[in-house]
């Protein structure tokens, strides 16, 4: 798995200070391949990618798919606290981190959607529309389709 780059680390390797790769971003010159907890986040080649060859000749060409799901999308994921996650993953109700950037921690999506409850009435990842919630953990899920499916992380 390629290494992540926060904005920061971005800066360093494009030799710039970070409000210019804010501006970058802003302006879509360089644009984020991911977000996670607000974080504008990027593959370590990429930019080092973009910095040798795409750099002079402006826009970050796309990149494959990169779906990072940080401490606070797991919560909105899940409808739970921040701290209730945080918990799982102590507990080792998670899988481990892919990544660590900036004292984020972060998965790879792919890596969580396993976790993932499904929904028993249509066979798909549960849509979350509304949870009952027992000691800061979800317990019953409404799905979209209208069935109710128990909601734990995998141990």
């Amino acid at each position: 798995m390629s290494e992540l780059c926060s904005t920061a680390d971005a800066a360093v390797i494009l030799g710039m200070d970070e409000d210019q790769v804010r501006a970058l971003v802003r302006n879509g010159t360089l644009p984020a391949e991911a977000k996670a907890g607000g974080a504008s986040l990027w593959r370590q080649s990429t930019i080092e990618r973009w910095d040798r060859t795409g750099r002079h000749e402006g826009t970050l060409p796309p990149s494959p798919r990169l779906e990072v799901w940080g401490v606070k999308e797991l919560a909105r994921r899940f409808r739970v606290t921040d701290h209730s996650v945080k918990a799982w993953r102590l507990k080792g109700k998670l899988p481990e981190p892919t990544w660590t950037v900036a004292g984020m921690i972060l998965w790879d999506a792919d890596a969580v959607t396993e976790m993932t409850p499904r929904c028993d009435g249509c066979s798909l990842p549960v849509d979350i529309v509304d949870s009952e919630t027992t000691s800061g953990r979800p317990t019953r899920l409404l799905c979209s389709c209208g069935a109710t499916v128990e909601a734990r992380p995998r141990t």
